[in-house]
């Protein structure tokens, strides 16, 4: 959860969405793209534990690929 924060980074936090065992999920904006985005904050317990790194890491790298494939994909359909 963040502590009444008003950004992060680059993104602005408009609300709260809702929040699981998880994590808390925040309604964003992205400042430098100009559009909304859904934002997850994890747990101190989650962040801070080495096998939880290691999955979220590999859950980045995997939606980092899908993103550089969508974004390719959309600039050749034009």
């Amino acid at each position: 959860s963040l502590p009444m924060q008003k950004t992060l980074g680059r993104y602005e936090i408009v609300t709260k969405l809702g929040e699981g065992g998880m994590a808390s999920v925040y309604l964003g904006r992205d400042s430098k793209l100009a559009r909304d985005v859904a934002i997850k904050v994890l747990p101190d317990w989650c962040r801070n534990d080495a096998a939880n790194q290691q999955v979220f890491k590999k859950l980045l790298d995997i939606e980092s690929a899908h993103h550089r494939l969508f974004s390719r994909s959309q600039t050749t359909h034009r």
